[in-house]
């Protein structure tokens, strides 16, 4: 398992608990691996909010930087991720410059997607990726969730509302909850303009 990528699934552990971080405590911490388990049935919910909504309704749909114990499913997403190996996938990273670039394996491709996602994300890079992606024209999906008993709560939906200002136009936000766990989003709505006949 990549260390890297625990060490940023503790991190947002420790956050969500108000606990300090320290990454020394990682393989001592024996709730964090009990709070995996709580995650990955939180972002298969997640998963299912988005079906709801018909987010997921598309062909190509990217999934960024995600991995074994946070991704909504290699059957319903391609996962471009520094952490793909713990899905026993090739390891690759979006490069977004003047257009989307995906490198994998010391080669470069286009990004070719109907929609780009990402949740509850590990770092600043990856919103201001998501934030490109968007005013270029490409449709994004960013969500944030967890337990409604979350320390880092109203910080998560703080940074949504903060991203949902730096984007252009065409994006429409969304909060709801279920049970004891809350979804909130901020995607993409391109509106095709469709030319009609007026008969005279």
């Amino acid at each position: 398992m990549n260390l890297n990528y625990l060490l940023c699934l503790y991190e947002q552990f420790c956050k969500a608990l108000g606990k300090s971080y320290s990454k020394q405590n990682i393989f001592t911490d024996l709730d964090f691996f009990n709070w995996l388990s709580i995650l990955q049935k939180q972002t298969r919910l997640y998963g299912e909010y988005l079906k709801y909504l018909d987010i997921l309704d598309r062909n190509l749909i990217v999934e960024l930087d995600k991995g074994k114990y946070d991704t909504i499913g290699t059957n319903l997403v391609t996962i471009i991720s520094p952490f793909a190996s713990s899905l026993g996938l090739q390891n690759s990273n979006i490069i977004v410059k003047d257009i989307p670039l995906v490198l994998r394996d010391n080669k470069i491709y286009y990004l070719d997607s109907e929609l780009i996602l990402t949740h509850n994300p590990y770092s600043i890079l990856t919103l201001n990726n998501l934030i490109s992606l968007h005013n270029m024209g490409l449709n994004i999906c960013l969500g944030v969730y967890g337990s409604n008993l979350d320390k880092d709560k109203k910080d998560k939906l703080t940074i949504l509302k903060n991203i949902f200002k730096r984007l252009n136009d065409d994006i429409e936000i969304s909060y709801d909850t279920l049970n004891d766990t809350y979804f909130g989003i901020i995607t993409s709505k391109r509106y095709v303009k469709t030319k009609e006949l007026v008969r005279r």
